[in-house]
Parts: structure tokens; C-alpha cells; sequence
């Protein structure tokens, strides 16, 4: 039998082992587990199901706004252990009692998207697409220490890829000049266009009260305003060396981008809206082609026939969320959605050329 020392040294060096690795999937959740009991499999069981819980926990902070959280974390035990399609398990120690591991859960994503759905949950359904990083302190340089605390954070639980900018005479020369108050779009698209990134975060670390790192954030989007996150105000103890504190600001600041970037992207289900659009339409068998992929955008619960003509369709499309979204996921799926004085139209010519179909 292993002693109580035995064991907490082991638990120790499990917990020295666990690398802050991101997973791959937002329905992808890590958890260190620990769990004791009368015996070695009731300490493993009780450790299982109480990360579960957490990762669970994890899982809707990640997808839904605030605003759902509460109606969400009181799911039962039995239909979260049904979300749950496999468990990866890493770093285990275990005694006679006692159980420690890092357990990655793998959630369903059909079932929980449709536990979201029949709540009237309003959730995330975009992948998104990288977001460039400028760190500033105050301004841009690659090789400050705020600038090498997020070289680790690449990813944000797997929903939104964070990417850092090259550091060449190219990149430095295009960042170093903006400032964190005033930079716009225009100033960061090339580094933005080099890192194939859709949004960009600037991102400005320093001095706040005593004992505080102050971090502010601002996200640039083409052709729309910035948006100023709520200003985070981080602890620092007195023991930490600065690459811990500006390590520690930098996973608040991407757990604030994460979070931003779930409220703006939550569609919300229970209240469903209809555009009209007019299509231009090369062949009958091209009509099929779009209606095929315009039902299949998570988004549309309908496509509707209204007129034909030749060469053109007018439709209903029944969606859920915003228009913005919809105009979002539409041009993912490559339709061109404009509006011509009053009017709707919807151009597939990306859609079909990506499947051959004329």
C-alpha cells in the first residue's frame, strides 16, 4: 500500500506534468481531476465525474453568452454523462483511495447542440477564423516580455485561433507606429492579410494600482467600428517574476477575447427571422446545387420557392439569429449577399465554382 507521502509526491509530479495545452476542439475540454473514495475504483469514478461537471461547465462558458450560464450548469448527471463521447486520460496517479489525472473530455457536438437548441439557448455555431494578436507595452515589439507571454496562448479552448504576427522588419514596421487608442483597420491590415486573419486584437499591457497589471483591449474588424472590451484589472503577488505576471494577464485577456467573441457570434434559435432574396440561376441543376447549400448553413431552418423566371430565383430563406450572421455564414459558404435600392440579391458564383457546377 502506497503511503500518503508516496501519493502526494506522485500527485505533485502529475501536476508538474500537465502542460497548459489547448484542445483542438471547442468541444474538447481538459481537466485535472482528483478524487478519493473507499477503494481505488470509487476515488476514480468520483474523480471522472466531478471533472466532468466541471468541463462541462467549461464547455458552456465557452459557446454562450453569460446570460445563458445559469440555465445551463444544472443539467443532470445522467444527460451530462450522455454528452460525453470518449475521455483521453494522461497523467494518472492512484492509490488505494485516492485517483489524479488529466482527463481531456470529448463532448458530443450533435447532442449538445441540440440540448442548446431545445432550451432556446442562444449559442456559438461559427468556427472562427484566426485573430491576429498585436501585443503593446505601450507599444509593439516582438521581443518584450508581454510579447513573449503569448507565445504559449495560440489558441483559446480551441474556439478562437490566436496567432501572434510575424516577427519581421515587415510586421515590426507596420506595428510599431500605431497606438493602442487610436489604431484603426487600415493599420493593421497588412500584418492582418500576412497572418490570413479575419479580426485583429491590440492588445496593451502596464502598470495599474500597486500590485496590478492594468490590460486594455480593442478588436478591429474591416469595415466596421472597433470594440473596446472592459478594461481587465489583474493581481499580481509579490513572489511572481514579471514573465508569470504578463503570463497570467495574457490567459485573462484571451479568456475576454474569448468571451466577446462567443457573445457576438451566439445565434439565437427562438427567434427566427425570413429574407427574401433574389438568385441569380445559370441551370436548373445549379438551382439545386444552392438550395442543397443554403440548407445546409447551420443557420437556415428553410429555403422557400416564391417566382421563377429564366435565370433567376426568388426565395425565402427562413434563418435564425441576426442578419449580420446570416450574411456572415453565407459568406463562408461563398454567396455574395448586397442589397440593390431595397432589394436582396444573393450571388452563388463562389458557391458553384467550389463544387464544379455550372
Amino acid at each position: 500500500m502506497r503511503t500518503p507521502l508516496a501519493f502526494a509526491l506522485m500527485f505533485a509530479a502529475a501536476i508538474l506534468l500537465v502542460c497548459p495545452a489547448l484542445a483542438a476542439s471547442p468541444f474538447d475540454v481538459t481537466e485535472t481531476v482528483k478524487g478519493s473514495g473507499a477503494s481505488s475504483s470509487e476515488a476514480y469514478h468520483s474523480a471522472v465525474a466531478s471533472g466532468r461537471r466541471k468541463a462541462w461547465v467549461e464547455l458552456v462558458h465557452r459557446l454562450t453568452p453569460q446570460s445563458e450560464w445559469g440555465a445551463l450548469t444544472a443539467i443532470d448527471d445522467s444527460t451530462l454523462q450522455s454528452m460525453v463521447r470518449n475521455y483521453q486520460f494522461a497523467n494518472e496517479a492512484r492509490s488505494t483511495t485516492r485517483y489524479v489525472a488529466t482527463v481531456t473530455y470529448v463532448f458530443n457536438e450533435p447532442l449538445v447542440r441540440s440540448y442548446f437548441r431545445s432550451n432556446n439557448i442562444a449559442y456559438s455555431m461559427a468556427s472562427a477564423a484566426p485573430m491576429l494578436v498585436v501585443p503593446m507595452s505601450p507599444a509593439y515589439d516582438p521581443a518584450s516580455p508581454w510579447t513573449k507571454a503569448w507565445t504559449d496562448i495560440n489558441s483559446v479552448g480551441g474556439v478562437v485561433p490566436l496567432v501572434l504576427p510575424e516577427a519581421d522588419p515587415l510586421n515590426r514596421a507596420v506595428l510599431s507606429v500605431i497606438g493602442f487608442a487610436r489604431a484603426r483597420w487600415s493599420d493593421v491590415a497588412p500584418a492582418a492579410e500576412r497572418a490570413h486573419a479575419g479580426e485583429v486584437a491590440v492588445v496593451q499591457a502596464g502598470p495599474g494600482l500597486p500590485g496590478h497589471l492594468a490590460v486594455g483591449i480593442r478588436v478591429l474588424y474591416p469595415n466596421q467600428p472597433a470594440q473596446a472590451l472592459t478594461p481587465l484589472d489583474i493581481p499580481i503577488a509579490a513572489n511572481l517574476t514579471p514573465a508569470q505576471a504578463y503570463g497570467l494577464a495574457a490567459q485573462a485577456a484571451a479568456k475576454a477575447i474569448e468571451k466577446a467573441w462567443t457573445a457576438n457570434t451566439a445565434v439565437d434559435f427562438a427567434k427566427p427571422s425570413t429574407l427574401t432574396v433574389n438568385i441569380s440561376v445559370p441551370s436548373l441543376a445549379a438551382w439545386g446545387t444552392i438550395q442543397k447549400h443554403l440548407e445546409k448553413l447551420p443557420v437556415v431552418e428553410a429555403v422557400r420557392i416564391n417566382a421563377v423566371e429564366i435565370g433567376q430565383v426568388q426565395a425565402d430563406i427562413d434563418y435564425a439569429g441576426t442578419q449580420a450572421q446570416l450574411s456572415a455564414f453565407l459568406d463562408r459558404a461563398g454567396f455574395a449577399l448586397t442589397n440593390r435600392n431595397g432589394d436582396w440579391w444573393l450571388d452563388p458564383a463562389s458557391a458553384l465554382a467550389s463544387t464544379g457546377s455550372r
